[in-house]
């Protein structure tokens, strides 16, 4: 009897996680809704943020599981014509953290909301002006469950409008 209890234990855990695996990929392949922010600043409806990046993605190839964290520098500029205040810094995972550089100042690192204290942080970027966003990835942090293609982002909130989001991506192998 004691087989069967665990048969059936065994049975609604491996069905359970199936269903939640089937939910995750339908959530992260959807597409945006119209209206959400894309990378660059840019949205669906045309409005765009002030704040944009030399370039919004990066691509880290392969990374080994236990080859230690990953990290690559976004540079990110005010091209507006009017002041604009970096309100808050945060990524899509606990795998990943940023940290926000300009002059001499430094902030963070930030992480996903409601993992970690919550670093505030209001900054002003004058018309023209660069910052620095370090993006640090560690390819170990989800174990040998997270050998695969990967994808994170970093989010800027910014008073211009829509966040701006920096893409990670990397292909994490054995």
């Amino acid at each position: 009897m004691s087989f069967l209890k665990n048969t059936r234990i065994r049975n609604v855990v491996l069905v359970s996680v199936i269903v939640a695996g089937a939910l995750a990929t339908i959530v992260v392949t959807k597409p945006a809704p119209s209206g959400a922010p894309l990378p660059g600043g840019a949205n669906l409806i045309g409005r765009a943020s002030a704040l944009v990046a030399e370039s919004d993605s990066y691509d880290f190839g392969e990374v080994p599981l236990r080859g230690g964290l990953v990290r690559t520098v976004f540079s990110v500029r005010n091209g507006g014509a009017e002041p604009l205040t970096v309100s808050g810094v945060s990524t899509s995972c606990m795998c990943t953290t940023a940290v926000l550089r300009r002059g001499g100042e430094s902030w963070g690192p930030f992480g996903m909301p409601g993992h970690g204290p919550r670093r505030a942080i209001r900054t002003a970027l004058a018309p023209g002006e660069t910052a620095e966003v370090e993006a640090i990835f560690d390819p170990a942090a989800h174990g040998p469950a997270g050998v695969g293609p990967v994808s994170r982002a970093v989010f800027l909130e910014n008073s211009s409008g829509d966040p701006l989001v920096l893409v990670l991506s990397a292909l994490v192998t054995p």
